[in-house]
């Protein structure tokens, strides 16, 4: 029984450090849209979907995408695909104004 809660106790680490990069990355992707960098917007974006895709996808192949003590992982990376996807959907923020 130690030796599970060690495992989960390891996953919630993990996890939380990429939500952590994660989020930080989506800041990013922001401030690039306000400043008017669009490259790096993109490669922002393309990070953020792709590695929030990454960790939900883990915690699927792990069979913690349903349970209740690790709802909140699976509800931070679909927040942060969901804010992505509406943000360069709607062109929020709108760039810089000249």
């Amino acid at each position: 029984m130690a030796k599970q809660k060690n495992r989960y106790r390891q996953l919630d680490f993990l996890m939380t450090r990429v939500i952590i990069a994660d989020a930080f990355i989506f800041l990013l992707y922001l401030l690039a849209a306000a400043v008017g960098i669009g490259w790096l917007k993109v490669l922002c974006a393309f990070v953020t979907i792709v590695g929030s895709a990454l960790g939900a996808t883990y915690l699927y192949l792990t069979q913690e995408w349903l349970k209740k003590r690790s709802l909140w992982m699976t509800m931070s990376f679909c927040a942060i695909v969901l804010l992505s996807l509406v943000s360069l959907i709607c062109k929020v923020p709108f760039g810089p104004v000249a």
